[in-house]
């Protein structure tokens, strides 16, 4: 459905989501991932992954839930920094 780079928080990452079904064709599942592969070593940009999974039939929800997640992502300095 989406793959592409998408910022988070300051952070160049890759979104990608899909609907895959199992191996007997069955089961469609519907997976929304973002990730940051980190600054190697800086404990203050780690690796980062995000992942949300559920049946396909409940995508609808499942996208706008994911997109409202996205687009209201704070990190942990940021958060800090606004509420000391």
């Amino acid at each position: 459905l989406r793959s592409r780079g998408r910022d988070l928080a300051g952070m160049k990452g890759l979104e990608e989501v899909y609907v895959m079904t199992d191996t007997d064709g069955e089961n469609p599942e519907l997976t929304a991932t973002w990730e940051y592969e980190g600054a190697g070593g800086d404990p203050q940009k780690p690796r980062i992954e995000i992942k949300l999974c559920c049946p396909a039939e409940d995508r609808v929800e499942a996208l706008r839930m994911w997109d409202a997640i996205m687009s209201n992502f704070t990190s942990a300095q940021e958060y800090y920094r606004r509420n000391a």
